[in-house]
């Protein structure tokens, strides 16, 4: 955290309050609530500098609660750090233009540019979401440059993590995507969309499914862009309605009667039975006798015996 009893550091206090300021998710006009002071660490030659800012502090009115919050600030200090942007492409110059390390960066900037609290860790996290930024910033070039004109939004839910997506159903290529801890609202989508179009994305067609959390975003962010239901989507709907008619009329069929066990006789095989005299069941075949009653039982005298005496 930022060290505020420092009595040697030098304060730029500036004021960052406009009456009325626009919401950065729906663009809405909103009127500041409060006033709240924020501290950044600031690069500079002389000596250690702390840039002090009093912001405003807005709520939307068209944004869902919880998200119609936010603060207004000027683009250097847009940041969720203790130090101002300036200060931090200053610290990364070094190690990509210097060819200094982490730990050479940190005690430069400790000792030249007063920065006394920055570590090299933290030049290290700032590195990685340069890389990051950067390796975004240069697939959204790739993906609006073979761009259709058509993009498909979704959102995808697995294990309480929510992830929007956006692709281009004709050119098979994902365009963006963010990944939510919650259920997407449609605040989410809006700020989702306007990246898109910060990024340059225009489409003449926007598919999605049957959600309710698309169209007014839609309509706000591309106005001229047509709204098409999701082919897939439709078909497994028009497939679930089918179903419940089905089984709806089917329910409301007479229950057939139920027959005897066994295989029955026909109208054609009882006349003949009648017809014939003769019995409906067959008469029982003899038992055959099994050859071990056949045999002469002891002591008995048999008629070859008897010849032979």
């Amino acid at each position: 955290m930022l060290d505020l009893p420092l009595t040697d550091a030098y304060r730029k206090v500036m004021l960052s309050c406009p009456l009325v300021a626009p919401c950065p998710r729906c663009g809405t006009i909103a009127s500041p609530m409060e006033t709240r002071i924020r501290l950044f660490w600031e690069a500079d030659l002389r000596l250690q500098t702390i840039r002090e800012v009093h912001m405003g502090c807005y709520i939307c009115d068209r944004c869902p609660k919880g998200h119609a919050w936010f603060v207004e600030l000027p683009p250097d200090l847009r940041t969720s750090g203790q130090y101002t942007l300036r200060s931090v492409r200053l610290v990364v110059d070094l190690i990509k233009v210097r060819k200094m390390s982490a730990e050479g960066a940190a005690s430069f900037a400790r000792e030249v540019l007063h920065l006394t609290k920055l570590d090299p860790t933290t030049i290290i996290g700032w590195m990685r979401d340069e890389a990051e930024a950067g390796s975004r910033e240069r697939h959204l070039e790739e993906a609006l440059a073979v761009c259709s004109g058509q993009v498909a939004l979704d959102e995808l839910y697995d294990a309480g993590l929510c992830q929007l997506v956006a692709t281009d159903p004709v050119a098979n290529r994902q365009l963006d995507y963010e990944l939510l801890d919650h259920a997407a609202t449609e605040a989410d989508v809006l700020t989702f969309c306007l990246r898109l179009r910060a990024a340059g994305f225009v489409p003449l067609l926007t598919v999605t499914d049957g959600s309710t959390l698309y169209p007014p975003v839609i309509a706000a962010v591309w106005p001229t862009a047509e709204h098409q239901r999701c082919v897939f989507h439709f078909i497994k709907l028009v497939n679930e309605q089918l179903r419940d008619a089905f089984w709806a009329a089917y329910n409301t069929m007479p229950a057939a009667k139920k027959r005897k066990a066994g295989r029955q006789k026909s109208a054609v095989d009882r006349g003949r039975t009648a017809a014939s005299g003769r019995p409906r069941h067959r008469a029982r075949r003899p038992v055959p006798v099994p050859r071990a009653r056949l045999q002469p039982r002891p002591g008995a005298t048999t008629q070859a015996d008897g010849a032979h005496a």
